[in-house]
């Protein structure tokens, strides 16, 4: 915003507000990540690959985020007693976020697939990468390179989802990619290049997701497709080792999907999924062996013993315990099995999943053992899935199974997504336990009157210790394990309220707390965790506190809001009305209580109890609309606009934050200060750019400066901002605040000097973090500067950065830094001098902070007075003043000039006209006038239309041009007579006949009226008459 001379009055009023309310506050600042604070917090991960390595170490691959509290992302290498190898750090150069497949080479190193890509400047490498045993990637390695120049050739284009290593150490490879072949090619294992002697013609049609190998070289491939080189070949196909299709190897698959394959040491093929036919044999179990062939195997009856209603022995196939068979794994003597199974399946969509394990003999698959989980914990989506996706084993031939179970069943013992299977009991060993931790999302954040922190969201362990989205930490970042939160079901708590007698308030999308039979949606419970009361109200988003614990609740659904007792009954003197309309797409984000007793609401609405009031809204405290505030108008580049949090500042001026790009017709991106009426503040102005970014939290610190979370980035210069920001009051970012966080913040808590930050927080600076982040502070003071207009000058200071914002800059200094102003006019205004804090005189300001400080530094416009060029004479041309103003004709013959200033013209003749003279100047060099700006002044050059022209370069008189160093050049005359004599002395050609712009002959002569003398030069001649 540019403010013209003189000051901005709502400029002065918001610096006088700055200074009052904060002038004995010290700033929170120089913010530091606090390393002394980690705890690790995870929902459930989910292990989809196992691959051994030597010494019965393993690589794991999934979906997690650590793994018994050591960071890592999706990627590990685990001891053989399930420990973290802290030895292997995936490189950073290497995203993480969808690795699919994995699969380690005879030198030990590790091959990964996925959905992965690194952009370099002239090329990019994609979807496989080869790493060292300790995760160092390999870059003479690029079977996925991917070179920007046009028409040269490239590899793997799309994700990799299976990679199997042969006998020769190639290297096979399927997916989702159509080169350099369609879903399944192999590479050399020095480069990664194509194999060019593996041709399996069009390949297949669809993805590859499973390759393993037979004793004779033949490749059995399962996936997606439907043909395999032009060939019907549902799902599974066996090529030979060259790449060809074996065409008698059946015509695949029918019904469901392929999930699991594997190839036995007599070259049998098992397969597994939720399919139902082979080779048009249908009403088969999803578990199901052939010949090595194809030729589906009447031998494996894979038969498990039951007891029916008589009490009678019947026996039964093994597939049929399970909905899906996901995972398989061949041992020298058994075959493992891994799925689930759902008693209750709803529109086609099992309520939930129970992971199981059987263990089968290999000849016959007959029954050996059995191994199940309960239920998993329940996932954002409200299922409570459970499932094994990965069977695999170490290098001394113990069995491990991955996925995303915790409970087993016999024994109720933990495994958390991993277990290692007893190749004696055929049950998990209980002293293996690594805990697979997926990301977390710590919604909300609380703070105890003893300085204790509450996070809650979508998270169900603490470490290893359940935690049921709810856990309390000491001021240390230790778990306070005195909370023990009660079963939570169906849903996540998405809000947590600490009362000052220190009970607790929960709310969220879950329906069962403490008790399985009564819904609940929020719950008070005691220090302890101990459930007290509850109610069944909604799907609650956010709740907040009123000063006599009273609870109000932000609901997902109409009305939006809800008003409660201290014991959760419904409070009947709250009365919103109809609230918000009853649609999915419109709810109420966070509920907000105003030191008065007023309530703000927000979220993405379009009108409340019939009102028009869009995304914000306020009320009394008995629930009525407060029409003393009037919603502004919210509007979004794309997609729907919605506020997610609210804070009030002490002026009673209202920060908004959420998804926007203007806010009551002013560019207010993500973040928005409203007065207290509802109009937007126009003096604050955030600095984030409209490009879709989310702010899901706001903090406001003692001192005023705000602290914003969400998904939002600044970019400045080469630095990027992520996901925490902090800004002056003046909404200018605050550059001693410059961490950057890999994840979302969605919730912010203060305690003291202290900053906590809570959501999907995977790293600060690079540093892990699991949900949970904490920065430490040092003490430090505001200084405030008021520049009287933005174009008046420029403020610098001796250290530190200023942010500012139209007229008003802030910095945060540290107690007892000195600080020196200097103050630079801008052109037309000259620097009157600092006032505040003992500041006077045009010199430097210099301020000890040792407070809160203010100053500001005002800029005078000069007086300005007009000078006029007006064109004089019968030709034409231009004139251009020094300093800039006056550019004629060209765009303007006047301009205003500092009084007393000195100004320059330059004349500049065109090409037909001669440049002959000022009238009106104080003092002329040839072409130049000069003039003093003491007094409006008019000025007037003189063109005359030339005579004669030489190269472009018009003269008065023939004589003049003749004086010149013309060469061979001619010299071009007016039509008409010329009354000058000339006396010719070199070598001269001359062109009479033309136009006054020397652009054309006129088909007339020019007239020499006067005596033409030829001394010792010569003369050429032509339409040129000499009298």
């Amino acid at each position: 915003m540019t403010n013209k001379f003189p000051v901005n009055h709502l400029i002065v009023l918001f610096v006088l507000w700055i200074v009052a309310l904060f002038s004995a506050v010290p700033a929170v600042a120089s913010t530091t990540l606090d390393t002394a604070f980690n705890p690790v917090l995870s929902k459930a991960g989910q292990i989809t690959g196992i691959v051994p390595l030597v010494n019965g170490k393993v690589v794991v691959i999934g979906s997690f985020s650590s793994i018994s509290g050591v960071a890592r992302k999706n990627i590990a290498v685990l001891n053989p007693d399930g420990s973290v190898d802290t030895s292997f750090q995936l490189d950073s150069r290497i995203p993480s976020d969808m690795i699919y497949a994995a699969a380690v080479q005879s030198d030990g190193k590790i091959l990964i697939g996925g959905q992965i890509s690194i952009i370099g400047a002239t090329e990019s490498q994609n979807y496989l990468f080869r790493v060292s045993s300790t995760g160092v990637w390999d870059e003479t390695f690029k079977p996925g390179r991917y070179v920007y120049t046009p028409g040269v050739t490239y590899g793997l284009d799309g994700a990799v989802r299976a990679i199997t290593v042969d006998g020769n150490g190639k290297i096979l490879v399927g997916g989702d990619f159509t080169a350099p072949k369609n879903h399944i090619v192999r590479l050399n294992p020095l480069d990664g290049s194509e194999d060019t002697s593996f041709n399996p013609g069009t390949g297949a049609d669809g993805t590859v997701t499973h390759i393993a190998r037979q004793s004779t070289g033949h490749i059995i491939i399962g996936g997606s497709f439907a043909t395999v080189n032009g060939t019907a070949k549902a799902k599974v196909a066996r090529l030979s080792a060259t790449g060809s299709l074996d065409a008698a190897f059946g015509t695949g698959l029918y019904g469901g999907s392929l999930q699991a394959l594997a190839v036995q040491s007599d070259d049998k093929v098992l397969l597994g999924g939720s399919f139902f036919g082979l080779n048009g044999t249908y009403d088969l179990p999803k578990l199901i062996r052939t010949s090595a062939d194809g030729v589906l195997d009447a031998s494996f009856t894979q038969l498990v013993p039951y007891y029916d209603n008589l009490g009678e022995i019947q026996y039964t196939a093994a597939a049929n315990y399970f909905q899906a068979i996901t995972s398989l794994l061949v041992l020298p003597d058994k075959i493992v099995v891994g799925g689930w199974y759902s008693s209750i399946i709803m529109s086609g969509n099992p309520l939930y999943h129970d992971a199981r394990i059987f263990i089968l003999e290999a000849g016959n698959g007959a029954y050996t053992s059995l191994m199940t989980f309960k239920s998993g914990p329940t996932n954002t989506d409200g299922s409570t899935h459970s499932d094994v996706f990965a069977l695999g084993k170490r290098s001394d031939g113990q069995p491990l199974a991955g996925g995303s179970f915790t409970q087993n069943d016999s024994n109720e013992d933990y495994y958390y997504g991993l277990c290692l299977i007893s190749s004696t009991t055929w049950q998990p060993v209980t002293t293996y336990k690594p805990v697979v931790g997926g990301q977390p999302n710590v919604k909300s954040l609380a703070l105890q009157a003893d300085g204790k922190l509450l996070a809650a969201g979508d998270f169900y362990l603490v470490g290893s210790t359940p935690e049921n989205g709810l856990a309390r930490f000491s001021t240390t970042g230790t778990l306070d394990t005195t909370l023990v939160t009660p079963l939570v079901k169906g849903g996540t708590i998405n809000s947590v309220l600490a009362r000052s007698d220190g009970k607790l308030i929960v709310g969220g999308y879950f329906y069962y707390i403490s008790d399985t039979s009564v819904y609940r949606d929020i719950a008070l419970l005691s220090a302890g965790g101990v459930f007290e009361s509850g109610n069944a109200v909604g799907m609650h988003n956010a709740l907040a506190l009123t000063t006599d614990n009273k609870v109000l609740t932000a609901l997902y659904h109409n009305p939006g809001i809800k008003g409660l007792n201290a014991d959760l009954t419904v409070d009947s003197s709250f009365v919103p009305g109809t609230g918000i309309p009853n649609s999915q797409t419109e709810y109420v984000n966070t509920v907000v209580v105003q030191p008065d007793g007023k309530i703000l609401v927000g979220g993405s609405f379009s009108s409340f109890s019939g009102a028009v009031r869009q995304n914000i809204v306020r009320l009394n405290s008995d629930g009525s609309i407060d029409n003393t505030f009037a919603s502004p108008v919210f509007t979004v580049f794309y997609g729907q606009s919605e506020v997610y949090a609210i804070a009030v500042q002490p002026d009673g001026k209202i920060l908004l934050a959420g998804r926007f790009s203007t806010v009551g017709g002013v560019a207010s991106p993500t973040v928005v200060r409203l007065n207290s009426n509802g109009s937007v503040d126009t003096s604050f102005q955030a600095p984030f750019g409209d490009s879709g970014s989310t702010a899901y939290a706001l903090a406001l610190q003692p001192d005023g400066r705000i602290l914003v979370g969400g998904s939002m980035q600044i970019v400045e210069g080469e630095s990027i901002y992520n996901s925490l920001v902090r800004l002056y009051p003046n909404g200018s970012r605050d550059s001693s605040f410059g961490s950057s966080i890999t994840g979302t913040v969605k919730s912010i808590v203060l305690n003291g000097t202290q900053i906590v930050a809570g959501g999907t927080i995977e790293a600060v600076d690079g540093t892990a973090r699991q949900g949970l982040a904490r920065f430490t502070t040092t003490p430090e003071y505001l200084l405030t500067v008021t520049r009287s207009s933005v174009a008046g000058g420029s403020i610098t200071a001796s250290t530190g950065t200023f942010g500012w914002s139209g007229t008003v800059g802030m910095a945060a200094y540290n107690s007892g830094t000195s600080v020196t102003l200097t103050a630079q006019a801008g052109a037309g205004y000259i620097f009157s001098g600092w006032s505040g804090e003992g500041c006077s005189g045009t010199g430097s300001c210099t301020v000890a902070m040792s407070a809160a400080r203010s100053v500001t530094a005002t800029f005078t416009a000069i007086p300005q007075v007009a000078l006029t060029v007006t064109l004089g004479g019968s030709g034409g041309g231009s004139v251009i003043s020094t300093p800039a103003g006056i550019d004629c004709p060209a765009s303007s013959c006047s301009g205003q000039f500092a009084s007393g200033s000195t100004v320059s013209l330059t004349a500049v003749p065109n090409a037909s006209s001669t440049f002959d003279g000022w009238i009106g100047c104080q003092t002329t060099n040839g072409t130049v006038c000069g003039v003093i700006m003491n007094t409006p002044r008019e000025v007037t050059p003189l063109f005359n239309s030339a005579k004669a022209q030489i190269g472009g370069v018009g003269y008065a008189t023939l004589a003049e041009a003749f004086a010149t160093n013309f060469g061979t050049t001619p010299i071009l005359l007016l039509d008409g007579n010329l009354a000058e004599s000339l006396t010719v002395t070199k070598a001269v050609t001359l062109k009479g006949g033309y136009n006054a712009t020397f652009t054309a002959l006129t088909g007339l002569f020019s007239n020499l009226t006067a005596p033409l003398t030829i001394s010792t030069g010569s003369l050429t001649a032509s339409m040129l008459v000499i009298k």
